[in-house]
C-alpha cells in the first residue's frame, strides 16, 4: 500500500468505527475508489463494504449496489479490466491532467484568486474545467477532449437569428445617433468604445441536466468576471448526500 492509501483506509475504518454519518463515508469511499482505484485490492475493498453492512445494516446493501451500477463506486476488478495499458494511472489521473483539476504545488488564495480552484481550495470542478475549454480557449480538437469524458457527447453550433441581429444593430445604431446629436465629439469616441466593448461581450446558456452544486455555481460566476456572462438553468441543486440519495428509498433507511 502507498501511504496515501494506508491513510485513507485507516480514515474510514475509523469513521466507520465511530458510527459517522453513512453518507459521508460512502462519499469518502467513492473519492477512494476514484483517486486510488489501481491501488485499492478488491479484498480491502470487500472488506469496507462488510464493515459497513455490519455496522449499520444489510439494508445498505441496496444503496451500495446502487452506487457501484452508476459508478459513483468502483469496483477495483472493474477498474482493472477496464484499462488495457499497463500503468498505475487511474481515471481520474487522465482527467486531473488534461483538465487541470488539482493544483498541489501552490498556495490558494482566497482573498485574491486566480482561478477556480479556489473554490473548493485546490480542487476545479470538471464541469467548469470543460465549460471553460469551450467558451474561452476555442480549442479546435475539442472533439477530442469530449471523448475523453465518458457518455456520448454532441457538437453542434447554433447562428444567431437574422431577426435578433437587426434587432441589436438598430438598437445600437438608434443611440448612436442619439448621441451624435447630443454629445460632444470626444464624449461621443469614448461612448461608441464603451458600446463597441460592451458588445463584445457575449452571454452562455449552461444547462445542467440532473442538478448543480453551489460550489459549481461560485466557479461559474468567477468565470463571469473575464467579460463573459453565464446565465445557468438547472433542473435542481444537489450535493453528494442528496445525489445519493436519488438512487434508492430513502423512506426505508433508518437515517
Amino acid at each position: 500500500f502507498s501511504p496515501i492509501l494506508q491513510d485513507a483506509l485507516r480514515q474510514i475504518d475509523e469513521r466507520i468505527a465511530w458510527k459517522d454519518n453513512i453518507f459521508c463515508i460512502l462519499r469518502y469511499l467513492a473519492v477512494i475508489t476514484h483517486a486510488l482505484g489501481t491501488q485499492l485490492k478488491r479484498k480491502d475493498y470487500d472488506l469496507i463494504k462488510r464493515d459497513i453492512i455490519q455496522t449499520f445494516g444489510l439494508q445498505y446493501l441496496v444503496l451500495i449496489h446502487a452506487l457501484e451500477q452508476v459508478g459513483i463506486l468502483l469496483v477495483p476488478d472493474t477498474i482493472k479490466t477496464a484499462s488495457s495499458l499497463k500503468t498505475t494511472e487511474t481515471y481520474f489521473d487522465r482527467l486531473k491532467r488534461e483538465f487541470n483539476l488539482l493544483q498541489d504545488d501552490q498556495t490558494v488564495s482566497v482573498t485574491d484568486p486566480q482561478d477556480i480552484h479556489y473554490i473548493y481550495y485546490q480542487y476545479a470542478p470538471l464541469c467548469v474545467r470543460l465549460i471553460e475549454k469551450i467558451v474561452f480557449q476555442a480549442t479546435n480538437n475539442i472533439q477530442d477532449t469530449m471523448n475523453i469524458l465518458p457518455g456520448v457527447s454532441l457538437i453542434d453550433t447554433q447562428q444567431v437569428p437574422m431577426e435578433l441581429k437587426r434587432h441589436r444593430q438598430g438598437s445600437t445604431a438608434s443611440i448612436s445617433s442619439l448621441n451624435k446629436t447630443t454629445k460632444p465629439q470626444g464624449q461621443l469616441q469614448q461612448q461608441q468604445q464603451q458600446q463597441q466593448q460592451s458588445s463584445e461581450s457575449k452571454v452562455t446558456l449552461v444547462v445542467f441536466i440532473g442538478g448543480i452544486t453551489y460550489g459549481e455555481i461560485a466557479a461559474l460566476r468567477f468565470l463571469a468576471d473575464q467579460n463573459h456572462d453565464f446565465v445557468i438553468a438547472t433542473t435542481h441543486f444537489i450535493n453528494g448526500t442528496n445525489l445519493m440519495k436519488s438512487l434508492v428509498d430513502v423512506s426505508a433507511l433508518p437515517l
